[in-house]
C-alpha cells in the first residue's frame, strides 16, 4: 500500500505528534508498505540543518535523516521554508527535496491512504 504522511505540526512543542508520524513511517515501511513524507507549515523546522533539538526531546531531524537513508521519500514545502525564515542555501539538508503543492497533489492522487500529523 502507498501511504502519504503529511507532517504540518510544530515540532518540539511539548507534544509527540511529529515524533509519532516519523515512527509510523518507519513502521509502515518495515511492514512492507511504501511510505512518503511531505513536510509543511511549521514542521519544516525538522529539515533545517541549523535547527537543534531542545534537551529532553527526540532528535526529529536525525529520525528524518534515518528514514531518508531507508529510501523513504521526503519532500518539504519550499514556500513554507521561506515563510518560516529559511535563507537561501539553508533550505533543507541533503536528501530532502524542496518541493511545492503540485508535488503534494501528485502524491495525494497516487496514494492509497493519507495520514496527517
Amino acid at each position: 500500500m502507498r501511504i502519504l504522511l503529511v507532517l504540518s505540526h510544530k515540532p518540539y512543542d511539548g507534544t509527540d505528534v511529529i515524533w509519532n508520524g516519523l515512527r509510523l513511517a518507519g513502521t509502515l515501511t518495515a511492514a512492507g508498505d511504501e511510505a512518503f513524507i511531505f513536510i509543511m507549515n511549521d514542521a519544516v523546522d525538522i529539515v533545517r540543518e541549523s535547527v537543534k533539538h531542545p534537551d529532553g526531546y527526540f532528535d526529529l531531524k536525525q529520525m528524518t535523516k534515518d528514514l531518508i537513508a531507508d529510501d523513504i521519500g521526503v519532500r518539504a514545502c519550499g514556500t513554507c521554508l521561506k515563510r518560516t525564515g529559511s535563507r537561501p542555501g539553508e533550505m533543507a539538508y541533503a536528501g530532502v527535496i524542496v518541493s511545492d503543492l503540485n508535488d503534494l497533489a501528485n502524491w495525494v492522487h497516487n496514494s492509497d491512504r493519507i495520514l496527517i500529523f
